[in-house]
């Protein structure tokens, strides 16, 4: 048994291998199969391995042992277009021109021209804040504030206050 990132892997002979990931109770256990180069939906749609194979490949010493081994490992199970050579190979002779920038009038038709964003010029210094005066309230002024009231609302205010 063999443990990485929280996967836990069991080989059960014939190159089958169940990894199950141990920090959820409720994990499935998937059945990675090296000789079919088989595991989960993950391997057919991307056609590369997926991480429960990644996890077998590392028990096995397949990845991060010696360097032959582990080229060896990469070229029989990931396909040839992800190889690091094979990009090489492909932008070799290849070079990348930037695009000319134009700074002359523009000459197209006039619904296309597209104008600038009017940017006004940015405040210096802090920016200001707004003081706020705050009158002294009396009961006077609250009960004013709440319009004609009876002697006894009065009393009310007087309590609350």
């Amino acid at each position: 048994m063999a443990k990485r990132a929280g996967q836990e892997v069991v080989s059960s002979g014939d190159g089958v291998y169940y990894v199950q990931d141990v920090r959820r109770a409720d994990a499935k256990t998937h059945e990675v199969l090296l000789n079919k180069k088989q595991c989960c939906n993950y391997v057919v749609m991307h056609k590369q391995p997926c991480r429960h194979m990644v996890c077998v490949f590392h028990k096995c010493a397949m990845l991060g042992g010696s360097r032959r081994v582990t080229e060896q490992t990469i070229k029989s199970f990931w396909p040839k277009y992800f190889h690091s050579d094979v990009y090489q190979k492909m932008y070799q002779n290849k070079s990348l021109r930037q695009p000319e920038v134009y700074s002359g009038k523009y000459l197209g038709p006039q619904h296309l021209v597209v104008l600038r964003p009017t940017q006004r010029p940015k405040k210096r210094g802090r920016p200001k804040k707004a003081r706020y005066r705050w009158k002294r309230r009396t009961v006077a002024s609250v009960a004013a504030s709440m319009g004609p009231i009876t002697h006894l609302h009065y009393q009310n205010v007087l309590e609350f206050l």
